[in-house]
């Protein structure tokens, strides 16, 4: 990777970061640089941690992904226990669109950080794909539940006309209307463009963290 993109990486988490601070009562630990993952079959994180209005809520993880980059693993499914369409099929790393349970996560919030294209960022623009199964009780395939962030059209646009965006958060997942969405799930870059697209994850894993965030899940979940 270029210096002079990995540099850019670093700044567009610490440009966002502080828009979300100036928009609501979010407060972030120290924010160490991205560190490579070469062993991961996403291109690299960062961990930090997060409080709200005061009360801790738990780590941060931003992830940086370039194009097929994924979050799946074989903890919950097997290669070859699913079908995968033609799109997600890959050699190296094939797992990595394999959705992962997430038992114990209450919610979890997606933070959109940017979009880097060698040394330039749009922020905020993400567009990053929710892979599932088509049947909890009975999954055969791996499916596309819906997208983080911008739609593929949207994405593209606004990789195009290279202006930032607003920020806004997403769910990956949690509740709505009393049923239970996003787990199992791996999120996919599937989106065709060149950039590393920037992503923050946040669990809840406590009803007392969630009860915190309330105004904040109650926003999400209605918009």
């Amino acid at each position: 990777m270029e210096k002079g993109t990995f540099e850019r990486m670093n700044i567009s988490v610490r440009e966002a970061l502080q828009v979300y601070v100036g928009m609501d009562n979010w407060r972030f630990g120290n924010v160490d640089g991205f560190v490579l993952t070469p062993d991961k079959p996403n291109t690299a994180r960062t961990v930090f941690p997060v409080k709200y209005a005061g009360h801790d809520i738990g780590d941060m993880y931003v992830i940086a992904f370039s194009p097929g980059d994924g979050t799946g693993d074989e903890s919950a499914f097997k290669l070859g226990s699913l079908e995968l369409p033609e799109e997600l099929v890959y050699d190296k790393f094939p797992a990595k669109v394999l959705p992962r349970k997430k038992d114990g996560i209450l919610y979890e919030i997606c933070f959109p950080i940017a979009t880097v294209i060698d040394e330039k960022a749009v922020r905020f623009a993400v567009s990053l794909d929710e892979l599932t199964v088509d049947c909890a009780n009975d999954p055969k395939t791996v499916v596309k539940a819906f997208e983080l962030g911008l739609s593929q059209e949207q994405y593209h646009k606004a990789i195009k006309a290279g202006n930032d965006l607003g920020p806004k958060l997403f769910l990956t997942t949690g509740h709505k209307n009393g049923l239970r969405f996003g787990d199992p799930h791996a999120i996919h870059y599937g989106v065709k463009e060149k950039g590393i697209q920037i992503a923050g994850f946040l669990a809840i894993k406590e009803e007392e963290k969630a009860k915190h965030l309330g105004k904040v899940l109650t926003e999400i979940i209605e918009r």
